[in-house]
């Protein structure tokens, strides 16, 4: 029995040893949930809605407690509507001085009707200096037709291998399908953290 305990002491203290390892030692990346978790109408208003590619605009709102979550709402009310989601300010990325990392934007949505035209894309837009509007560098991801499924909670991600200081977040949407309502539950930025 004492040579049990004593085993299991000792596989404990090694994960600890190794957890505090990776927390000292090596990179760490979290979540950043600031730029858009829809959690009270603030987020919803830390966005601009404007009109893309000439389609009659789609109208937003902040749904409170849809499906138990806080919600930017689209609503496509015929077909061929669209809008473009932009942040109103940019995030730091910490890629000064040469350095590179991956950065990930993720958005968490839900279509409420059959969609057999919606579609999505999602871009980091990086510039040189926070006063700059020389987009140098963009990650973009698109998904779209079939792809998405009605009546269910999407994850639809973008990476970018960032070189520059600071970004936005630019989400276009376009219908040429049925009308219905899209969901954003959130838009968030994987954030790496060098030691």
């Amino acid at each position: 029995m004492k040579k049990i305990l004593n085993a299991c002491l000792r596989i404990f203290f090694l994960i600890v040893i190794l957890s505090v390892y990776q927390l000292s030692y090596c990179q760490v990346s979290y979540w950043n949930n600031l730029i858009g978790d829809f959690s009270s109408y603030n987020d919803y208003s830390s966005f601009s809605y404007e009109q893309t590619e000439s389609l009659p605009l789609a109208s937003t709102s902040w749904a409170s407690s849809f499906q138990n979550r806080d919600c930017l709402k689209i609503s496509f009310s015929s077909l061929n509507q669209g809008i473009k989601i932009t942040s109103l300010s940019r995030f730091t990325t910490g890629c000064d001085y040469g350095t590179e990392q991956w950065y990930r934007l993720r958005i968490v949505y839900f279509r409420d009707t059959s969609c057999s035209s919606l579609h999505f894309t999602a871009n980091q837009l990086l510039y040189d200096t926070v006063t700059s509007y020389d987009i140098k560098q963009i990650g973009a991801s698109f998904t779209g037709e079939t792809n998405i499924l009605p009546g269910n909670w999407i994850q639809f991600d973008t990476y970018v291998r960032c070189k520059k200081n600071n970004g936005l977040i630019q989400i276009t949407a376009k219908n040429n399908g049925n009308s219905g309502n899209v969901y954003i539950d959130s838009i968030v930025k994987w954030t790496p953290m060098s030691r």
